[in-house]
């Protein structure tokens, strides 16, 4: 089985409408409103309260990915620079798997942004990264979440529950599973493991 491949360079992943690349410290502006807003992060994460904090987040991931431990591209649309929303994964070198994690600004949902980004990023860790798994964990009431995996050929793998807490109120949280094997049935390919 292949290694995971340590890249030097960040890798620009270009779509039918997106640019995603690496989020540089100019993007703090742009990522703190996604953060701060309370409806895109409510089953993400908590809100981020300040520019001191985004600008800590961009360099967290610089440094995992200069780690090699874990990769997070911003999401821009081509014809514009400004970041509407990131996604990426860390991953379990030995076991080749990877979890994945995302966050889109509101004003974006619904349109197909976000399956676009993500097919690019699974077709990439397939390829590159000797990724075999991909897992995401989703709290239960975000359906928007749930759609978008499932058009991608997760499915439902178990249920942690109770795991996930939003506003003092707890949630089951799904696993939601994709395999090279399930990418491939779909008609993709997974390059290094093909």
């Amino acid at each position: 089985m292949a290694e995971v491949v340590s890249l030097k360079n960040f890798p620009v992943i270009e779509t039918k409408r997106l640019l995603l690349r690496e989020m540089r410290a100019e993007d703090d502006q742009d990522l703190f409103h996604i953060l701060a807003n309370i409806d895109v992060v409510r089953y993400y994460d908590l809100p981020v309260l300040s520019i001191e904090q985004t600008q800590r987040t961009i360099a967290r991931h610089h440094a995992r990915f200069t780690s090699n431990e874990a990769i997070r591209w911003g999401i821009t649309l081509k014809q514009e620079h400004v970041l509407i929303g990131n996604c990426g994964y860390f991953w379990d070198k030995s076991n080749s798997y990877a979890v994945m994690s995302y966050v889109l600004d509101q004003p974006y949902w619904n349109k197909g942004v976000m399956t676009e980004a993500l097919h690019a990023i699974i077709q990439f860790g397939f390829q590159y990264y000797s990724i075999y798994r991909y897992e995401a964990h989703v709290a239960r009431p975000n359906e928007g979440s749930s759609r978008v995996l499932k058009k991608l050929g997760f499915h439902e793998e178990g249920v942690l529950k109770q795991h996930f807490c939003e506003n003092h109120r707890f949630h089951d949280e799904i696993i939601y599973v994709l395999s090279g094997a399930d990418w491939e049935r779909m008609g993709n390919s997974i390059g290094m493991f093909s």
